[in-house]
Protein backbone atom coordinates (compact mmCIF):
# COMPACT_ATOMS: atom_id res chain seq x y z
CA UNK A 1 0.00 0.00 0.00
CA UNK A 2 1.53 3.58 -1.03
CA UNK A 3 1.44 6.12 1.98
CA UNK A 4 -0.15 9.60 1.56
CA UNK A 5 3.00 11.14 1.90
CA UNK A 6 4.87 9.53 -0.30
CA UNK A 7 1.95 11.01 -2.93
CA UNK A 8 3.88 14.25 -3.49
CA UNK A 9 7.07 12.92 -4.70
CA UNK A 10 5.56 10.60 -6.76
CA UNK A 11 3.01 12.83 -8.60
CA UNK A 12 6.18 15.11 -9.38
CA UNK A 13 7.64 12.17 -11.21
CA UNK A 14 4.56 11.35 -12.79
CA UNK A 15 4.40 15.29 -13.87
CA UNK A 16 8.08 14.67 -15.15
CA UNK A 17 7.49 11.43 -17.71
CA UNK A 18 7.47 11.97 -21.46
CA UNK A 19 4.20 12.67 -22.78
CA UNK A 20 2.92 9.24 -24.38
CA UNK A 21 -9.47 30.07 -18.98
CA UNK A 22 -11.01 30.17 -16.47
CA UNK A 23 -12.39 27.79 -13.74
CA UNK A 24 -15.68 25.52 -14.01
CA UNK A 25 -18.58 26.93 -11.72
CA UNK A 26 -19.46 25.28 -8.59
CA UNK A 27 -22.65 25.77 -7.25
CA UNK A 28 -22.68 23.60 -4.52
CA UNK A 29 -22.75 24.67 -1.12
CA UNK A 30 -19.97 23.73 0.85
CA UNK A 31 -19.92 20.87 2.63
CA UNK A 32 -20.16 21.60 7.15
CA UNK A 33 -20.03 17.83 8.26
CA UNK A 34 -18.57 15.25 6.90
CA UNK A 35 -20.12 11.38 6.74
CA UNK A 36 -17.43 9.10 8.34
CA UNK A 37 -16.35 6.67 5.83
CA UNK A 38 -15.28 7.79 2.11
CA UNK A 39 -16.62 11.76 2.38
CA UNK A 40 -14.37 11.97 5.13
CA UNK A 41 -11.16 10.10 3.64
CA UNK A 42 -11.75 12.03 0.50
CA UNK A 43 -11.43 15.16 2.15
CA UNK A 44 -8.59 14.08 4.27
CA UNK A 45 -6.71 13.14 1.11
CA UNK A 46 -7.50 16.54 -0.10
CA UNK A 47 -6.28 18.20 2.69
CA UNK A 48 -2.63 16.28 2.17
CA UNK A 49 -2.65 16.86 -0.88
CA UNK A 50 -3.25 20.94 -0.93
CA UNK A 51 -0.30 20.68 1.31
CA UNK A 52 1.82 18.55 -0.62
CA UNK A 53 1.73 20.43 -4.04
CA UNK A 54 0.58 23.92 -2.76
CA UNK A 55 4.13 25.25 -4.03
CA UNK A 56 4.25 23.62 -7.66
CA UNK A 57 4.32 25.49 -10.47
CA UNK A 58 0.53 26.24 -10.94
CA UNK A 59 -0.84 26.21 -7.55
CA UNK A 60 -1.15 29.43 -7.33
CA UNK A 61 -3.73 29.96 -9.17
CA UNK A 62 -6.68 28.11 -7.18
CA UNK A 63 -9.42 28.67 -8.81
CA UNK A 64 -8.21 26.77 -11.97
CA UNK A 65 -6.24 24.10 -10.03
CA UNK A 66 -9.23 23.37 -8.59
CA UNK A 67 -11.06 23.28 -11.92
CA UNK A 68 -8.63 21.02 -13.23
CA UNK A 69 -8.74 18.31 -10.35
CA UNK A 70 -12.78 18.41 -10.39
CA UNK A 71 -12.95 17.90 -14.30
CA UNK A 72 -10.52 15.24 -14.23
CA UNK A 73 -12.13 13.46 -11.39
CA UNK A 74 -15.70 13.47 -13.49
CA UNK A 75 -14.12 12.53 -16.46
CA UNK A 76 -14.27 15.70 -18.64
CA UNK A 77 -11.36 17.48 -18.69
CA UNK A 78 -10.19 19.90 -21.17
CA UNK A 79 -6.60 18.47 -21.16
CA UNK A 80 -5.52 14.55 -21.53
CA UNK A 81 -3.44 13.39 -18.89
CA UNK A 82 -0.36 12.83 -21.62
CA UNK A 83 -0.70 16.92 -22.26
CA UNK A 84 -1.24 17.87 -18.60
CA UNK A 85 2.15 16.24 -17.98
CA UNK A 86 3.52 17.64 -20.74
CA UNK A 87 2.58 21.07 -19.97
CA UNK A 88 3.96 20.48 -16.47
CA UNK A 89 7.47 18.86 -17.94
CA UNK A 90 7.69 21.77 -20.24
CA UNK A 91 7.64 24.36 -17.14
CA UNK A 92 10.22 22.07 -15.09
CA UNK A 93 12.63 22.15 -18.02
CA UNK A 94 12.01 26.14 -18.83
CA UNK A 95 10.52 26.02 -21.74
CA UNK A 96 7.64 26.79 -23.44
CA UNK A 97 4.53 24.60 -23.74
CA UNK A 98 4.76 23.34 -27.01
CA UNK A 99 2.13 24.33 -29.72
CA UNK A 100 0.13 26.18 -26.89
CA UNK A 101 -3.15 27.21 -28.80
CA UNK A 102 -5.97 26.71 -27.01
CA UNK A 103 -9.45 28.67 -26.63
CA UNK A 104 -9.96 26.86 -23.15
CA UNK A 105 -7.05 29.25 -21.25
CA UNK A 106 -5.91 32.67 -21.82
CA UNK A 107 -2.25 32.62 -21.04
CA UNK A 108 0.33 29.73 -20.87
CA UNK A 109 0.35 30.24 -16.63
CA UNK A 110 -3.54 29.47 -16.76
CA UNK A 111 -2.91 25.96 -18.82
CA UNK A 112 -0.18 25.63 -16.05
CA UNK A 113 -2.46 25.86 -13.15
CA UNK A 114 -5.51 23.63 -14.83
CA UNK A 115 -2.99 21.03 -15.52
CA UNK A 116 -1.71 20.73 -12.59
CA UNK A 117 -5.21 20.15 -11.08
CA UNK A 118 -5.72 17.30 -13.95
CA UNK A 119 -2.38 15.78 -13.27
CA UNK A 120 -3.27 16.10 -9.57
CA UNK A 121 -6.67 13.90 -9.97
CA UNK A 122 -5.28 11.53 -12.35
CA UNK A 123 -2.90 10.65 -9.94
CA UNK A 124 -5.17 10.36 -6.98
CA UNK A 125 -7.47 8.25 -8.36
CA UNK A 126 -5.07 5.96 -9.81
CA UNK A 127 -4.39 5.23 -5.46
CA UNK A 128 -7.69 5.93 -4.72
CA UNK A 129 -10.59 4.62 -7.50
CA UNK A 130 -13.23 5.32 -5.08
CA UNK A 131 -13.51 9.09 -4.18
CA UNK A 132 -16.24 11.65 -3.41
CA UNK A 133 -15.32 14.16 -6.09
CA UNK A 134 -17.22 17.08 -3.68
CA UNK A 135 -15.05 16.55 -0.21
CA UNK A 136 -11.67 15.88 -1.56
CA UNK A 137 -12.19 19.29 -4.05
CA UNK A 138 -13.25 20.95 -0.97
CA UNK A 139 -10.25 19.65 1.52
CA UNK A 140 -7.91 21.11 -1.04
CA UNK A 141 -9.80 24.27 -1.45
CA UNK A 142 -10.05 24.76 2.40
CA UNK A 143 -6.49 23.60 3.15
CA UNK A 144 -4.88 25.98 0.18
CA UNK A 145 -7.44 29.09 0.74
CA UNK A 146 -6.17 28.74 4.76
CA UNK A 147 -9.87 28.26 5.30
CA UNK A 148 -11.08 26.19 9.10
CA UNK A 149 -10.79 22.81 8.11
CA UNK A 150 -12.82 19.29 8.93
CA UNK A 151 -10.71 17.44 9.58
CA UNK A 152 -7.39 17.88 12.31
CA UNK A 153 -4.21 17.89 10.06
CA UNK A 154 -2.54 15.29 12.72
CA UNK A 155 -5.74 13.18 11.97
CA UNK A 156 -4.76 12.32 8.22
CA UNK A 157 -2.32 10.03 8.47
CA UNK A 158 -5.20 7.84 10.74
CA UNK A 159 -7.76 8.43 8.58
CA UNK A 160 -6.48 7.36 5.18
CA UNK A 161 -4.23 4.94 6.79
CA UNK A 162 -7.06 2.83 8.18
CA UNK A 163 -8.89 3.09 4.93
CA UNK A 164 -6.28 2.01 3.15
CA UNK A 165 -5.95 -0.99 5.16
CA UNK A 166 -9.63 -1.39 4.96
CA UNK A 167 -9.52 -1.47 0.92
CA UNK A 168 -6.57 -3.82 1.00
CA UNK A 169 -8.35 -6.48 3.05
CA UNK A 170 -11.51 -6.26 0.81
CA UNK A 171 -9.30 -6.23 -2.51
CA UNK A 172 -7.00 -9.41 -1.21
CA UNK A 173 -10.63 -11.48 -0.30
CA UNK A 174 -12.38 -10.67 -3.50
CA UNK A 175 -9.29 -11.58 -5.45
CA UNK A 176 -8.60 -14.57 -4.03
CA UNK A 177 -12.14 -15.81 -3.67
CA UNK A 178 -12.14 -14.94 -7.98
CA UNK A 179 -9.19 -16.82 -8.37
CA UNK A 180 -10.04 -19.97 -6.42
CA UNK A 181 -13.12 -20.08 -8.53
CA UNK A 182 -12.05 -19.28 -11.76
CA UNK A 183 -8.80 -21.95 -11.41
CA UNK A 184 -11.01 -24.40 -10.25
CA UNK A 185 -13.19 -24.28 -13.11
CA UNK A 186 -10.67 -23.55 -16.01
CA UNK A 187 -8.40 -26.47 -14.75
CA UNK A 188 -11.37 -28.71 -15.84
CA UNK A 189 -11.06 -27.31 -19.72
CA UNK A 190 -9.82 -29.09 -22.31
CA UNK A 191 -6.32 -28.32 -23.23
CA UNK A 192 -5.01 -26.99 -20.06
CA UNK A 193 -2.82 -28.59 -18.14
CA UNK A 194 -1.79 -28.45 -14.46
CA UNK A 195 1.59 -28.58 -13.04
CA UNK A 196 2.63 -29.79 -10.01
CA UNK A 197 2.80 -26.36 -8.39
CA UNK A 198 -0.81 -25.27 -9.66
CA UNK A 199 0.79 -23.29 -12.52
CA UNK A 200 -2.19 -23.80 -15.16
CA UNK A 201 -1.33 -23.68 -19.13
CA UNK A 202 -2.57 -24.76 -22.61
CA UNK A 203 -0.70 -24.77 -25.97
CA UNK A 204 -1.88 -22.62 -28.83
CA UNK A 205 1.21 -22.69 -31.05
CA UNK A 206 3.31 -25.83 -30.17
CA UNK A 207 7.24 -24.70 -31.61
CA UNK A 208 10.19 -27.60 -31.82
CA UNK A 209 12.92 -25.21 -31.00
CA UNK A 210 15.09 -25.57 -28.01
CA UNK A 211 13.64 -25.40 -24.46
CA UNK A 212 15.03 -22.87 -22.78
CA UNK A 213 16.46 -22.94 -18.80
CA UNK A 214 16.46 -20.69 -16.16
CA UNK A 215 19.36 -19.04 -15.75
CA UNK A 216 18.54 -18.19 -19.60
CA UNK A 217 17.74 -14.81 -21.10
CA UNK A 218 14.74 -15.43 -23.02
CA UNK A 219 13.24 -13.00 -25.79
CA UNK A 220 9.60 -12.90 -26.37
CA UNK A 221 5.98 -11.54 -27.25
CA UNK A 222 3.67 -10.85 -24.50
CA UNK A 223 0.31 -9.98 -23.61
CA UNK A 224 -0.87 -10.04 -19.37
CA UNK A 225 -4.19 -9.47 -18.42
CA UNK A 226 -6.22 -9.77 -15.11
CA UNK A 227 -8.65 -12.66 -14.75
CA UNK A 228 -11.53 -9.99 -16.35
CA UNK A 229 -9.57 -9.03 -19.05
CA UNK A 230 -8.53 -5.61 -18.16
CA UNK A 231 -4.51 -5.64 -20.15
CA UNK A 232 -1.86 -4.52 -17.84
CA UNK A 233 1.14 -4.95 -19.86
CA UNK A 234 1.72 -5.86 -23.70
CA UNK A 235 5.16 -5.99 -25.79
CA UNK A 236 3.04 -5.91 -28.79
CA UNK A 237 1.82 -3.00 -28.04
CA UNK A 238 4.97 -1.15 -27.83
CA UNK A 239 5.74 -2.78 -30.76
CA UNK A 240 8.76 -4.61 -29.62
CA UNK A 241 9.71 -8.06 -28.23
CA UNK A 242 11.26 -7.96 -24.88
CA UNK A 243 14.33 -9.44 -23.09
CA UNK A 244 14.17 -11.43 -19.49
CA UNK A 245 16.43 -13.28 -17.43
CA UNK A 246 14.15 -16.60 -15.83
CA UNK A 247 15.95 -16.66 -12.77
CA UNK A 248 14.31 -12.87 -12.33
CA UNK A 249 10.74 -13.07 -13.19
CA UNK A 250 7.85 -14.14 -11.14
CA UNK A 251 7.93 -17.64 -10.65
CA UNK A 252 5.18 -18.70 -13.07
CA UNK A 253 7.05 -16.79 -15.82
CA UNK A 254 10.04 -18.57 -14.53
CA UNK A 255 8.68 -22.23 -14.40
CA UNK A 256 6.00 -21.32 -17.70
CA UNK A 257 8.88 -20.22 -20.14
CA UNK A 258 11.04 -23.08 -19.35
CA UNK A 259 8.06 -25.48 -20.58
CA UNK A 260 7.89 -23.65 -24.07
CA UNK A 261 10.13 -24.89 -26.99
CA UNK A 262 11.34 -21.71 -29.14
CA UNK A 263 8.69 -20.94 -31.32
CA UNK A 264 5.94 -21.95 -29.07
CA UNK A 265 3.14 -19.44 -27.98
CA UNK A 266 1.37 -20.77 -24.57
CA UNK A 267 -1.23 -19.44 -22.79
CA UNK A 268 -0.97 -19.31 -18.88
CA UNK A 269 -2.87 -19.05 -15.89
CA UNK A 270 -0.66 -18.15 -12.87
CA UNK A 271 -2.04 -18.20 -9.34
CA UNK A 272 -0.82 -14.90 -7.34
CA UNK A 273 0.96 -17.07 -5.38
CA UNK A 274 3.58 -17.89 -8.25
CA UNK A 275 2.58 -14.17 -9.40
CA UNK A 276 2.68 -10.90 -7.15
CA UNK A 277 1.23 -12.30 -4.28
CA UNK A 278 0.39 -10.26 -1.45
CA UNK A 279 1.75 -7.00 -2.41
CA UNK A 280 0.35 -6.76 -6.30
CA UNK A 281 2.05 -4.58 -8.50
CA UNK A 282 0.77 -0.97 -9.91
CA UNK A 283 -2.31 0.40 -9.51
CA UNK A 284 -4.12 -2.45 -11.66
CA UNK A 285 -2.69 -5.43 -10.39
CA UNK A 286 -4.08 -5.73 -6.85
CA UNK A 287 -3.07 -8.15 -3.69
CA UNK A 288 -3.57 -11.97 -4.53
CA UNK A 289 -4.72 -11.29 -8.04
CA UNK A 290 -4.42 -14.71 -10.45
CA UNK A 291 -2.71 -13.57 -13.60
CA UNK A 292 -3.24 -14.70 -17.20
CA UNK A 293 -0.80 -14.61 -19.98
CA UNK A 294 0.17 -14.79 -23.75
CA UNK A 295 3.56 -15.71 -24.32
CA UNK A 296 5.25 -16.36 -27.74
CA UNK A 297 8.97 -17.66 -27.32
CA UNK A 298 11.04 -16.05 -30.01
CA UNK A 299 14.37 -17.10 -28.98
CA UNK A 300 17.23 -17.93 -26.41
CA UNK A 301 19.78 -14.95 -26.17
CA UNK A 302 23.54 -15.73 -25.41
Amino acid sequence: MRHLRNLAPALVGLLLLPACGGSSGDHEEPLTVLEPGLQTVSYAIGMDLAQQIGGMPGADNQALLLSGLKDRLADKAKLTDEIARDVMQSHHRGVDTPDFASKDFATEDDQRSYALGVAAAGFVKQQFPELDARALAQGMRDKLQGSATLVAADQIPTIVGDYQREQYEKRSATNQAAGQVFLAENAQRDGVQVTESGLQYEILTAGDGPLPKATDTVEVHYLGTLLDGTKFDSSYDRGSPASFALNRVIAGWTEGVQLMPVGSKYKFYVPSNLAYGENGAGPLIGPHATLVFEIELLGILE
